[in-house]
Parts: C-alpha cells; structure tokens; sequence
C-alpha cells in the first residue's frame, strides 16, 4: 500500500510533533534530526520545503551548502489544524 500524499492527510503522531515544533521556530524550520523517512512523506505532502541557508553565499564559494527543511504555506495550515 501506497503512502497517501494528499495535503489533508492526517499526519502521524511523529510528524505531528514536527509540524508543531516547525510552527513553533520563528523561521518555521524542522529539527535537524528528524528522520529522513517522515522529511520524504512531508515533502510529497507539501508540508515542507528543502532549502539551503547562505545559498547565493555557498554557490559563489563553490560549496553546496547545507540543506534543511522549512514548512510549506500548506505545512503551517496542517500544524495549525493540529492545534485547532
């Protein structure tokens, strides 16, 4: 069976944790330690967005930089429906 990949999907009780520790941080960004399994089902769902800090910075040296997660405008509405 399939991962559902809807943005109404009920998240599980890990990534509810996430999305509210997400909503939480000023810049809406996801612990470092989350496990990739549950950052993969997030980001098919469209609850979160890889980013790299400082990027035009890291491409000018010719460094790739370090990627990180953030919620989506569709990840802070289902951190907020948690809350709810």
């Amino acid at each position: 069976m399939g991962t559902k990949t809807g943005r109404d999907t009920v998240p599980s009780s890990y990534q509810a944790q996430l999305l509210r520790d997400a909503l939480t941080d000023a810049k809406h960004r996801l612990p470092t330690d989350a496990r990739r399994s549950a950052l993969n089902v997030m980001r098919r769902r469209r609850w979160i967005v890889e980013y790299t800090p400082g990027s035009s910075r890291a491409a000018t040296r010719g460094g790739s930089g370090f990627t990180r997660f953030r919620l989506s405008h569709h990840g802070v509405n289902a951190a907020r429906r948690l809350r709810a």
